[in-house]
């Protein structure tokens, strides 16, 4: 009798692993999430640590970024986000705290350093990326930008960091209770920022369709 070909196995792409974090970089994330949603919502879809996948081929081949963006369609539930099937978002946010403890990583890997992480983004295709770390006091705010097939990146001052693709600009703020946070501005100063639900829709900024057509040649014209 002749022996049968096993059937291919499917390959899996999780939606969920255990990594530890602080509670000090959950309330962060949670305070990104909520006014990048509030105030982008209506024209991009935004992952908050869902699993960013980049090659088909390869489940191990994912970033979990505390933020992204999107633009292209409102903003929806999914689990995890494959940049093959759905595009790679404009913008990615990390949030760096030294003190999170990876329980389990991919297949058992290490924690990925960070030279390895912005090598993942340069492979997603995300066209800006940026490192937070409160704990960094005269630089806590570092920013890369595509150019051409590369991420490279800005000089900035450490504490405004100005964002093309979202039309503004990321400052450090103290918090009287979160102590040094990320929020985004419409202006560098921070008279005029991106609220959250609680701050008030009086507020709120709005970016019309016309401006996001704008945003995608931009985007385009950069990385010919």
């Amino acid at each position: 009798m002749g022996t049968s070909t096993p059937k291919p196995q499917a390959l899996e792409f999780p939606s969920s692993l255990k990594i530890g974090v602080t509670k000090r970089r959950t309330e962060l994330r949670i305070l990104l999430y909520e006014f990048l949603r509030f105030n982008l919502g209506g024209l991009a879809r935004i992952g908050c640590n869902q699993f960013l996948y980049w090659d088909s081929r390869a489940p191990n081949s994912w970033v979990a970024p505390d933020a992204f963006v999107c633009f292209g369609a409102p903003d929806e539930r999914f689990d995890s986000w494959k940049a093959w099937e759905r595009g790679a978002p404009e913008v990615a946010v990390e949030v760096v705290d030294p003190v999170d403890i990876p329980v389990a990583w991919a297949a058992a890997s290490p924690e990925p350093t960070w030279e390895q992480k912005l090598e993942s983004y340069r492979q997603v295709g995300v066209a800006e990326l940026l490192r937070f770390e409160p704990d960094a006091a005269n630089a806590p705010l570092r920013a890369w930008e595509r150019v051409g097939d590369q991420l490279v990146e800005r000089i900035s001052s450490g504490c405004c960091v100005h964002s093309p693709s979202l039309r503004g600009f990321w400052l450090a703020l103290p918090d009287p209770e979160l102590g040094l946070t990320l929020r985004l501005s419409r202006d560098e100063h921070g008279t005029r920022l991106f609220p959250t639900p609680t701050e008030g829709s009086s507020l709120r900024v709005e970016l019309t369709e016309e401006r996001v057509r704008e945003l995608r040649a931009e985007l385009s014209r950069r990385s010919s």
